[in-house]
């Protein structure tokens, strides 16, 4: 696969903005890693992505942190005008 060819592919694809991203808030650790497990099961089937899983999922990412860091990022980008 050429570099030139995913660059060009990319480019033609529509965009979602993500300015400020960088500055905000970061999950802990133990987040990050429930997330980044979660998106692997999903992905590889592991975990069957049904509704019920799904709900079950979000239950346990909030209770780990997850609703209070989303409302952090809310919160700052808010603040820094990233949100209107």
């Amino acid at each position: 696969m050429s570099a030139l060819t995913v660059l060009r592919d990319m480019q033609n694809r529509p965009w979602t903005p993500n300015i400020g991203a960088d500055a905000l808030p970061a999950p802990n650790a133990d987040l990050k890693r429930f997330y980044e497990q979660g998106v692997i099961e999903f992905l590889t089937g592991k975990r069957q992505l049904t509704l019920e899983n799904w709900n079950v999922w979000v239950s346990e990412f909030d209770r780990l942190g997850g609703f209070a860091w989303e409302g952090a990022g809310i919160e700052m980008a808010e603040k820094e005008s990233y949100l209107r």
